[in-house]
């Protein structure tokens, strides 16, 4: 966002557009799509997440990253509810290891990201700089991770 916008509260207003979302987005899916299957609600806000995601890269201006703030933010809090949620239906009578295998990826995915951006450096390569090449690949495996959900991974003997 800097890099697009010189002005530091044009561009911060990008977070409060997130918070925004993803308040609004959990008030929605709690209303309206209780009855939806988890699992496809989660391969759907996965793979709108990997389009917001995307957007920046595939047209960088202050607009998409407007959009991709209203996309990400909108559900990222969306995939985990329903991921939580699909966990305590998987194990119901002790959901805490499966939980706590959820959390710890999420907590990788935190690390490796920053870790993978540093490690690239200031280097430029086919002209994305590091934080492009990573918002790259989280698109791309969000986008894969969507479509596996949505194909039938996660197979539950409960009600998904």
């Amino acid at each position: 966002a800097r890099e697009l916008v010189a002005d530091p509260l044009v561009f911060g207003l990008t977070w409060p557009i997130f918070g925004t979302a993803a308040a609004l987005s959990v008030a929605f899916a709690a209303r309206w799509l209780h009855g939806w299957s988890r699992k496809n609600v989660w391969a759907i806000a996965q793979a709108i997440m990997a389009l917001g995601t995307a957007l920046p890269l595939l047209h960088p201006s202050l607009w998409a990253l407007a959009a991709s703030a209203v996309l990400v933010g909108g559900t990222f809090m969306v995939t985990t509810m329903a991921g939580l949620q699909l966990a305590r239906e998987r194990m119901p009578a002790n959901p805490t290891v499966l939980l706590a295998r959820m959390t710890a990826g999420f907590a990788a995915g935190q690390i490796a990201g920053p870790l993978l951006v540093r490690l690239i450096g200031d280097s430029r390569l086919a002209g994305w700089d590091a934080l492009s090449w990573a918002s790259a690949a989280a698109a791309l495996l969000l986008a894969g991770t969507s479509l596996w959900l949505w194909r039938g991974g996660l197979t539950s003997t409960t009600k998904q």
